[in-house]
């Protein structure tokens, strides 16, 4: 009788550290990765030096650290979508203005581009995109 009740209570604690363990995983994978801001590209209008007109892709130069661009990506991984940083390689700069530069090559409109914590990344990474305020979308 004693016996039968130590496995009882042996098999409600183990069945309830699952359960534990199962609602906490997604939150501490999570917690683990690359917190990191987004923002999604746009078009606009470029004007050369001729006072010609050309639509493109912004890239706001603030945003341009000397090339090193990581767009996110969604990859299925164990039958689950994953946010992954890939590291934009093949990046070709146009036009200018007082803000932004053209992108010829590269990256195209409604892209998500990485914004903060760029230091830990790596191409294939995984991240976590933290969401954004109305105020820093207009920054």
């Amino acid at each position: 009788m004693v016996k039968k009740k130590i496995v009882i209570i042996i098999s409600i604690l183990f069945y309830a550290g699952m359960l534990f363990m199962t609602c906490t995983a997604r939150n501490l994978h999570e917690s683990r990765l690359p917190h990191v801001k987004v923002v999604e590209l746009e078009y606009g209008l470029f004007i050369d030096g001729n006072g010609e007109e050309s639509f493109g892709v912004t890239l706001p130069k603030k945003w341009y650290r000397d090339g090193e661009i990581y767009r996110i990506a969604n990859v299925l991984i164990n039958d689950e979508y994953r946010t992954i940083a890939r590291k934009v390689d093949s990046l070709e700069i146009g036009l200018e203005n007082d803000d932004d530069y053209q992108v010829k090559n590269g990256l195209g409109a409604r892209e998500k581009i990485i914004i903060s914590n760029l230091n830990g990344l790596t191409d294939g990474c995984e991240v976590y995109i933290v969401e954004e305020s109305a105020e820093e979308k207009t920054k």
